[in-house]
């Protein structure tokens, strides 16, 4: 089904943005259409692996930017 697990590539839909993490809603897991949206954490430290300290998530993301990405982990974790 589908339901995000580590590994899996996400589309989805980005609803916040702070100074270290943006928040998204998944509305797709490895192509098949979620069967309700899921909340996800975009933290600062996983958007890229190089130059980490000079990002800026107001500029790299904005609410209603669609997104594709790896889940590197579920909830807390």
């Amino acid at each position: 089904s589908a339901v995000p697990k580590v590994g899996a590539i996400v589309i989805a839909r980005v609803t916040k943005i702070t100074a270290r993490q943006a928040y998204a809603e998944i509305v797709s897991v490895d192509g098949a259409v979620a069967p309700q949206p899921f909340k996800a954490v975009l933290r600062k430290v996983d958007v890229r692996e190089f130059e980490v300290d000079k990002i800026a998530m107001e500029e790299a993301f904005l609410p209603g930017d669609v997104i594709r990405a790896e889940v590197l982990s579920l909830g807390d974790a």
